[in-house]
């Protein structure tokens, strides 16, 4: 642990466009609609492609969600129990698309 990641800041969203050709192609991007990652469609089926987009998309999220949990088990957290089974909550229902 103590590794800190240099990702790109979230939160990450999903994000799809046709091409000129009428090809659906999936994505997430960040705040700025930069591009984080690309979801082709051609390697899994469409459902499970969604799932893992929204896993991704959710991944800031649940990184934070995780590092709370670690320093409040620490106690060094600032958060309380409600606040991170609320972030959590949140999190959980953004990587599974509710």
């Amino acid at each position: 642990m103590g590794h800190t990641a240099n990702h790109t800041p979230g939160p990450w969203k999903l994000a799809k466009i046709n091409d000129e050709n009428g090809h659906l192609t999936h994505f997430v991007t960040n705040d700025d609609d930069s591009i984080i990652t690309y979801a082709l469609p051609r390697t899994f089926a469409d459902e499970e492609l969604m799932a893992n987009a929204r896993l991704l998309a959710a991944a800031p999220e649940l990184l934070e969600v995780c590092k709370g949990i670690a320093k409040l088990a620490e106690g060094q957290g600032h958060w309380n129990m409600l606040e991170i089974a609320g972030f959590a909550k949140t999190a959980i229902a953004k990587a599974e698309g509710n």
